[in-house]
């Protein structure tokens, strides 16, 4: 069987789901179910849920494809941020391409936090309180309970896209990657679509329709779904010190229940001017490397009006 040979690599919050989409669709793309696998990622994030897939396992999900996909494909952002992923790729499949997606580190941040509530990783449900607690968490300190690795909470790590961009380049080969800037995905997505299938050597599938996939979306009351989740936690501690294998299917159901009508869409993000500015300083090199190894002048990013 052929091995998958293309990665949408990241970054996160920044169109990956919509564009894995789209391209699951085209005739020539055999795309994972589900998008993101997480192979290549360990040992970068070993306490991810579920044992780690062997290469059996991992080839399993892409049996289905036939002689007509020219690419077997999967979409894990974990990888262009998870030290040694584009590596180990390319030690698997050396004839790998990759697309990467990037945008304003300082929208994508908010979102990727906002994301992390919702994958009950976090539980500070204030950015700013978040984005202070880096130091301690990345010592493991203030880690929430349910929390599978402090990695996870490091906001500002998983956003540097200059320098995870530099080196993806430096390992795969700026030919063999794609990057796409999440801006011009939202302005005209069709154009963005049909440049990765340029990309790739495809042809048009004459696609006119692209809905946005994976919306944000936060909680109203996030401190209510944290005392949810925490008491769910204890809840299996609790049956796994007794011994007891089995679960409350009924407790379950009822807190999904009342965690699905806590959703709602994401409000606008406000910040103090203080912790903007902190934002753009933080940010500022690595959007000069960025703008620097696209060619583009991306330091309109830093307004402090934005």
């Amino acid at each position: 069987m052929k091995k998958p040979n293309l990665f949408l690599i990241g970054g996160a919050k920044c169109g990956t789901t919509s564009m894995a989409s789209y391209l699951s669709q085209h005739p020539q793309v055999f795309w994972s179910d589900p998008k993101e696998l997480w192979y290549f990622c360990r040992p970068d994030f070993p306490h991810k849920s579920g044992e780690p897939l062997s290469e059996d396992q991992y080839l399993n999900h892409f049996t289905r494809s036939t002689s007509q996909h020219i690419y077997l494909a999967e979409g894990s952002v974990s990888y262009l941020y998870a030290e040694g992923a584009v590596q180990r790729i390319l030690e698997f499949n050396s004839s790998a391409k990759f697309i990467v997606m990037i945008r304003n580190p300082l929208e994508a941040i908010f979102s990727l936090h906002r994301q992390m509530l919702m994958n009950m990783q976090e539980s500070e449900p204030d950015f700013e309180k978040a984005w202070r607690l880096q130091g301690e968490r990345r010592i493991g300190k203030k880690v929430p309970m349910k929390c599978q690795n402090s990695r996870y909470l490091l906001y500002k790590d998983w956003c540097l896209w200059g320098k995870q961009l530099e080196h993806v380049y430096q390992v795969a080969g700026e030919e063999n990657v794609c990057v796409l800037l999440f801006d011009d995905f939202k302005r005209n997505p069709k154009r963005e679509y049909e440049r990765v299938l340029s990309f790739l050597g495809l042809n048009s599938d004459d696609r006119f329709e692209f809905p946005v996939e994976n919306k944000g979306k936060s909680y109203r009351n996030q401190k209510l779904v944290n005392v949810l989740d925490s008491l769910l936690v204890l809840g299996s501690r609790v049956r796994t010190a007794l011994g007891l294998s089995y679960s409350i299917p009924f407790i379950v159901r009822l807190v999904s229940k009342i965690k699905g009508r806590q959703l709602t869409e994401v409000s606008q993000n406000r910040l103090s001017n203080e912790v903007r500015h902190e934002l753009e300083e933080a940010f500022r090199s690595d959007i000069e490397l960025l703008s620097r190894l696209l060619g583009r002048d991306l330091t309109d990013w830093l307004d402090s009006r934005g």
